[in-house]
């Protein structure tokens, strides 16, 4: 599992996230904000390979320093992220 730090970072409306999996199977995509609440969560199946994940303004509630998190099977990669109004 490669993690890559989103892009843009500080962002405002739109941010991406690239990550890369050996082989296929279910990824976990969580994003917190630094008081421990989930404030997105997604499980989606994915084929090996590099795949990316946007996130939208409107699919966070937070803004300032979040930490978004992607699971494969039993690894695990937290990244820090900033979002700005």
């Amino acid at each position: 599992l490669t993690v890559d730090q989103n892009r843009p970072n500080p962002w405002t409306d739109e941010t991406e996230v690239r990550f890369s999996i050996p082989s296929a199977d279910v990824v976990i995509f969580t994003v917190y904000d630094v008081n421990g609440r989930q404030l997105y969560r997604s499980s989606e199946y994915y084929e090996a390979g590099t795949h990316s994940k946007t996130l939208g303004s409107d699919q966070l509630s937070g803004t300032g320093i979040l930490y978004y998190q992607v699971n494969y099977r039993s690894h695990v990669q937290q990244q820090k992220m900033i979002k700005i109004d």
